[in-house]
C-alpha cells in the first residue's frame, strides 16, 4: 500500500509488543521469524494483508490479529519494508522463469519432503517421506545402522543416562551403540549415521541436551507392547487441566511478553498471580475480544482468536494454578463487610477528594490515564485482591509506581466498596449523586484537596534524619545528605513524571485532571522559598501530610529516604536551567 510513515511505524513495532515474539537482527524474540531483512523477502501488499489478518492466508497461524488501524499498519509496513534491500537482479530473474530449473527444484521439493510442513500448491496430497515410527521402540540397537559414527560399547546391560549420553557426544560426537545412544545421536545430528549409500533426509535440527532428552523419551514409548499400569503414572484431572493450559501458553508465546512465575517478559502484566486477581467470567470475556484496560500503556493485548474450548482451557488454568500462593489476600475480607450507602459514599470521597486516587485512574473521563482505567473494576478485580493491593501495592510489585498510602482497614473498605459499587444500578449507590468531580478551582476547591491524611502521624522534628557519626565531621554528612542528581533523575522519570512532567513544569499526562495542577518545579522564585527539608516533608508524607494537596502521594513507602534526597538533588536541577 502506498504512504506509510517508517519512523511512526518503528515506535509502534518497538511500543505495542511485537519484539515479544520477533526479533530485528537478533534482538527481540526468537519465537517468531527475525524481521531484520523482512524488507528483502516480502512485498508491502502482502505484508499489509498479513498483519491485518494472518489468518486470512493461514487458520492455524499462531500470529495474533494486532488492535492496529489501517493508517498504522501502513506505518508498521512501511518501516519493515525498510528493513533489507530487494533483489533487482534481472539475470536472476530470468534465471528463474527457466523450465528446467524449475523442474529440477520441484524434484528437490520432492525428494526432501518440504510439503510434510509447508502447504505448497499441486503437492496437497504427497505422503510422507520419514519413517514409521509408529512402534519405533520395539527395533533392537542391532537392526539400527550407525554408519561410520564413533561408537562406544556399553560396560553393561544397564540402560545408560542421558548424562552418560550427552558427555559422550561432546567428546568427539561418540554415541553409545544402544538404542537410546542411536536416537540421542539422531537427534544431535540427523546425518550422524551417513555412509555413501545412506543419504538421510531428515533436516538436521541441532537439538539441544534439554531437547533431545523428552524426544528420546518420547520415541522409547512408541511400541506394540502393552505394559503394565505399573510403569504408567497417569495423569491426574487437575494435572491435565494445568498440562493443557501451560501447552497453549507455550503455543501462543504469552511469555513473551507476560512474566509467569519469574519466567517470561516485561511488556505486559506478570501473571502469576492472576488467579487471584481477577475473575473468571472477565477473563473468558476479555481473552475472546481484549480491549483497553491500561490508557497509558503502548503495548496491546492482541485478539488470538482462541476458540470458547481454548479460553476455557486458558481460564481453568489461570483461576487454578496461577494463585496466590503466599496467601497475601484476605480471603472472605470484603464479604464480612456491611456494604451501606453510607459506606460507598465515604468510598466515593475517600477516592475523589481525600486521597489521590483520580490522578492516575480514570472512572467514566474522569480521572488520569497513568494507571487502570477503573470505570469497570467491579467487573474486573476480585475484591479482596484489591483490598490487598490497595494496603501494600510494594508487597505485589516491589516497582510500582502506586503509592503506598498507609491506610487503615476500614478506609481501605470503604474505597472497594465504592469501586464495587461501579457499573451497578443507582439504587446501590450511596445517594443520586452528580459525577464525581475533582472540586472546581478558587479557595474552596483548594481547601477541599488539601484534607489532612487520615491515620497519618507527622512528627514535629526535623524531617531529614540525622546520618550517623562520620569521621571526616560535618562536611561528610552534609554530603550524605545532598543526594545524587543522577540517580534522582531516573527515579524521578519512574515516578514522578505522570503530574509533573519530563520538565518539571506540572504539564505530566495526569495534570490536565488535578486541580489544583502540579507543581511547577522550573519555577525559581518557588523553589528558592523551600528547603530541602520542605521538600523531602512533602515527597515522604505527601502533600496532605504539609497542608497541601492531598493529590501529591506520601512516596515514603515506596521509597527509602536516601532515594528521596536523591530525588531532591535532581529536582534542584531543574529551577536552575536557563
Amino acid at each position: 500500500p502506498p504512504g506509510g510513515d517508517a519512523e511512526n511505524g518503528k515506535a509502534i513495532f518497538e511500543s505495542i509488543g511485537c519484539l515479544g515474539c520477533h526479533a530485528i537482527n537478533g534482538k527481540g524474540g526468537t519465537f517468531g521469524p527475525d524481521l531484520g531483512q523482512v524488507g528483502s523477502k516480502v512485498n508491502a501488499q502482502w505484508l499489509f494483508n498479513w498483519i491485518k489478518d494472518p489468518r486470512r492466508y493461514d487458520s492455524h497461524t499462531k500470529m495474533p490479529r494486532l488492535p492496529l488501524t489501517d493508517a498504522q499498519i501502513r506505518d508498521v509496513v512501511a518501516y519493515l519494508t525498510s528493513l533489507g534491500t530487494p533483489s533487482e537482479d534481472p539475470a536472476l530473474v530470468k534465471r528463474l522463469q527457466d523450465p528446467a530449473l524449475i523442474a529440477q527444484g520441484k524434484g528437490l521439493i520432492e525428494k526432501y519432503g518440504c510439503f510434510g510442513c509447508h502447504t505448497i500448491k499441486g503437492m496437497e496430497g504427497q505422503g510422507r517421506i520419514g519413517a514409521e515410527l509408529s512402534f519405533f521402540a520395539d527395533k533392537q540397537f542391532v537392526q539400527l545402522l550407525f554408519g561410520y559414527a564413533p561408537t562406544v560399547e556399553p560396560e553393561s546391560l544397564a540402560v545408560p543416562s542421558f548424562e552418560e549420553l550427552a558427555a559422550l557426544y561432546r567428546d568427539g560426537g561418540k554415541v553409545s551403540k544402544t538404542w537410546e545412544g542411536w536416537a540421542f545421536g539422531k537427534m544431535k545430528n540427523s546425518r550422524l549415521y551417513s555412509t555413501e549409500r545412506i543419504k538421510p533426509l531428515m533436516p538436521d535440527f541441532a537439538f539441544s541436551d534439554e531437547r533431545a532428552k523428552p524426544l528420546v523419551i518420547l520415541l522409547r514409548t512408541l511400541s506394540e507392547m502393552r505394559r503394565s499400569e505399573d510403569y504408567l503414572d497417569p495423569l491426574t484431572h487437575e494435572e491435565s487441566l494445568a498440562y493443557a493450559g501451560e501447552e497453549l501458553i507455550a503455543k501462543y508465546n504469552c511469555q513473551g511478553c507476560h512474566t509467569i512465575k519469574g519466567k517470561g517478559g516485561k511488556i505486559a502484566p506478570q501473571l502469576t498471580y492472576e488467579g487471584s486477581k481477577v475473575q473468571d467470567d472477565w477473563l473468558f470475556a476479555f481473552l475472546k475480544k481484549p480491549h483497553l484496560i491500561r490508557p497509558s500503556v503502548q503495548a496491546r493485548m492482541p485478539n488470538f482468536q482462541f476458540t470458547d474450548a481454548q479460553v476455557q482451557t486458558l481460564v481453568t488454568y489461570i483461576m487454578t494454578n496461577l494463585r496466590d500462593e503466599e496467601k497475601r489476600v484476605p480471603v472472605g475480607f470484603m464479604a464480612k463487610q456491611e456494604i451501606t450507602p453510607a459506606l460507598i459514599e465515604k468510598g466515593r470521597k475517600l477516592f475523589w477528594e481525600t486521597y489521590p486516587c483520580y490522578t492516575c485512574h480514570r472512572i467514566g473521563n474522569k480521572g488520569g490515564v497513568i494507571g487502570p482505567d477503573l470505570t469497570r473494576v467491579a467487573e474486573r478485580l476480585d475484591p479482596d485482591w484489591m483490598v490487598s493491593w490497595i494496603k501494600n501495592p510494594q508487597m505485589w510489585e516491589p516497582a510500582t509506581i502506586m503509592p503506598n498510602l498507609g491506610l487503615d482497614d476500614a478506609t481501605v473498605a470503604a474505597i472497594v466498596a465504592y469501586l464495587q459499587s461501579l457499573g451497578r444500578p443507582v439504587e446501590a449507590q450511596a445517594t443520586p449523586q452528580k459525577e464525581a468531580a475533582v472540586p472546581a478551582p478558587g479557595k474552596k476547591g483548594a481547601e477541599a484537596a488539601m484534607l489532612p491524611a487520615p491515620e497519618k502521624e507527622v512528627k514535629a522534628e526535623s524531617p531529614l534524619p540525622p546520618a550517623a557519626p562520620t569521621p571526616g565531621g560535618e562536611q561528610e554528612r552534609v554530603a550524605a545528605l545532598q543526594g545524587d542528581p543522577k540517580q534522582g533523575e531516573s527515579l524521578y522519570r519512574g515516578y514522578c513524571v505522570p503530574c509533573h512532567g519530563p520538565e518539571g513544569r506540572g504539564d505530566g499526562p495526569a495534570a490536565a485532571g488535578l486541580n489544583p495542577k502540579p507543581r511547577n518545579l522550573t519555577d525559581r522564585d518557588y523553589m528558592s522559598q523551600k528547603t530541602d527539608e520542605d521538600l523531602f516533608a512533602v515527597i515522604k508524607g505527601g502533600g496532605a501530610s504539609v497542608g497541601l494537596s492531598a493529590a501529591m502521594p506520601a512516596w515514603g513507602g515506596v521509597l527509602q529516604d536516601t532515594q528521596i534526597r536523591d530525588v531532591i538533588a535532581f529536582v534542584r536541577t531543574l529551577s536552575a536551567k536557563d
